[in-house]
């Protein structure tokens, strides 16, 4: 698994500029192979201790800025899937220092969401502010 790190400046009510460009800058980040640079500058593979090496990562994505994820894991072909299954959820692992985990699909024509929050890191208003607003932008984009 590799990891891409990078900061954005967000304009609110202009989320598709952004989005364009965290497309190119990922894809760009891929094919330089910077996913593997985060292991190589954290010096983890260097370490074959079974002690050591989980505190190096630990502590080396730990001191990450905090961060949102909002994924989208793409089209899920329903071919072959029995008509009862009318929905699927997916959900991706988190980072220590991830606050807010919004994966997406979409199956049989619709866009399925589900957000997760840190909640011993984030107070309960905050964390609800956060969902409440992402459910409004998403909202929003659906009426586009």
């Amino acid at each position: 698994v590799g990891i891409i790190v990078k900061r954005y400046w967000v304009e609110p009510g202009a989320p598709w500029p952004l989005a364009r460009r965290i497309s190119a800058d990922m894809n760009a980040a891929v094919e330089a192979g910077e996913g593997e640079l985060f292991f190589a500058i954290a010096r983890v593979q260097a370490h074959t201790d079974i002690e050591v090496g989980p505190r190096m990562m630990t502590r080396a994505l730990a001191s990450a800025p905090p961060a949102l994820s909002v994924t989208n894991m793409g089209y899920v072909d329903a071919e072959g899937d029995p008509p009862w299954v009318r929905t699927l959820y997916a959900n991706l692992p988190t980072a220590p220092n991830q606050l807010v985990s919004a994966p997406g699909l979409t199956y049989r024509g619709q866009l399925v969401h589900g957000v997760a929050t840190a909640d011993l890191q984030l107070a309960p208003h905050t964390a609800e502010a956060l969902v409440s607003s992402y459910r409004a932008r998403v909202r929003d984009m659906a009426n586009v």
